[in-house]
């Protein structure tokens, strides 16, 4: 496991990781939405998403998503 996560969005509540399989995961614990990582699919939700025009964009406060 790998963590992809910068300073700034650890201070900011977002952890994300990534395993040699490719798959990451991404928890936001911040009180607002936070950006998907660009070019990766939303596997598992522990949520409903939050996006524009219908879009799945953004994480949710207090919600962990898998992706690939």
């Amino acid at each position: 496991m790998e963590w992809v996560s910068s300073v700034e969005e650890l201070s900011a509540g977002v952890l994300h990781f990534r395993r040699s399989t490719g798959r990451h995961g991404l928890s936001n614990l911040s009180a607002g939405p936070v950006p998907l990582p660009e070019g990766l699919e939303v596997v598992l939700a522990s949520g409903p998403l939050d996006g524009e025009a219908g879009a799945v964009d953004r994480v949710p406060a207090q919600t962990t998503v898998w992706l690939r």
